[in-house]
């Protein structure tokens, strides 16, 4: 695990503030009057060395006290996928950096396969057990380990209604939900959930304040 992240800094995040990224993220529990937390990606940076992993942050704010501050991350994106055995992992691009990982993602190309996908989750979190948060995405689909404290949390993501760079920032997925836990969002404890992720729209694409794109998102326990 790295020493990048920096936990539930008190940081007092203006109400649904966009960050430089322009996104917004609300998780709204069943059955409640409206958002338990709100996380704006306030930008990334390139990590040295090979492949897709970023420096990530993120300021949260939730309606626990303790649950507000800016979450720095290493993510890390594997380029491998699973061959041969089921949850087998490539070893290619910044596959070397896994152990090192706040949040790792991984996709699968070859057709989406629930049971496979977790199977590869499950692998990964055992090879990296620095990872808070392990993610396998394919399609509009997701597979997600959660770390708390000893116990992990297995839970299923699915876009329901998506627009705009859906792929490009499926990632993001796993850093929002990174920041949630950091901030001490009883995260498991809410679900099933509602996760809205925005993109607002700036001058010149059009007035501020207005949604660009939104995915919506359902988080399960699997």
């Amino acid at each position: 695990m790295t020493r990048l992240r920096q936990g539930a800094v008190t940081s007092g995040l203006p109400s649904a503030a966009p960050g430089r990224k322009g996104l917004l993220a609300l998780l709204i529990p069943d059955g409640r009057p409206g958002p338990a937390a709100l996380a704006v990606p306030l930008g990334e940076e390139p990590y040295p060395g090979p492949g897709a992993a970023v420096v990530e942050r993120i300021a949260v704010t939730g309606q626990e006290p303790r649950a507000a501050g800016t979450d720095r991350h290493l993510r890390v994106s594997l380029t491998g996928r699973p061959t041969g055995v089921p949850g087998r992992a490539g070893r290619t691009g910044p596959a070397a950096l896994a152990g090192l990982a706040d949040v790792l993602t991984a996709r699968l190309r070859s057709g989406w396969d629930p049971c496979r996908a977790m199977a590869w989750a499950e692998l990964l979190g055992r090879r990296n057990p620095g990872a808070l948060v392990v993610l396998v995405h394919g399609g509009a689909d997701g597979r997600v380990l959660l770390r708390t404290g000893e116990a992990v949390i297995r839970v299923h993501v699915a876009s329901v209604a998506a627009a705009g760079p859906a792929r490009a920032v499926r990632p993001l997925w796993g850093s929002v939900l990174h920041a949630w836990l950091t901030a001490g969002v009883p995260l498991p404890d809410l679900l099933p959930a509602t996760v809205q992720l925005s993109e607002l729209a700036t001058p010149p694409l059009g007035a501020a304040g207005v949604v660009a794109w939104r995915q919506t998102l359902r988080l399960v326990r699997h």
